[in-house]
């Protein structure tokens, strides 16, 4: 899924269901794992979401993504 938001392919309904389910999966991932590549492996993705939302939401707007361009 972030794969397809960077590239501007997430409607803003998908985004709407997928934007709680991902930030959730993250904590579980991090709360859970016993190896330190699985509590920090969703935290770029969880960084995006918590810190960028609007540039995330504007993506699913577009169609095109202004992400994948920074």
């Amino acid at each position: 899924m972030g794969e397809r938001l960077l590239a501007g392919d997430v409607t803003q309904q998908e985004f709407d269901t997928f934007e709680p389910i991902a930030l959730g999966l993250s904590g579980v991932m991090q709360a859970t794992s016993i190896c330190g590549l699985g509590q920090v492996a969703s935290n770029p993705l969880q960084t995006f979401l918590k810190f960028f939302p609007d540039l995330a939401r504007q993506a699913c707007r577009n169609k095109t993504s202004e992400v994948a361009k920074l």
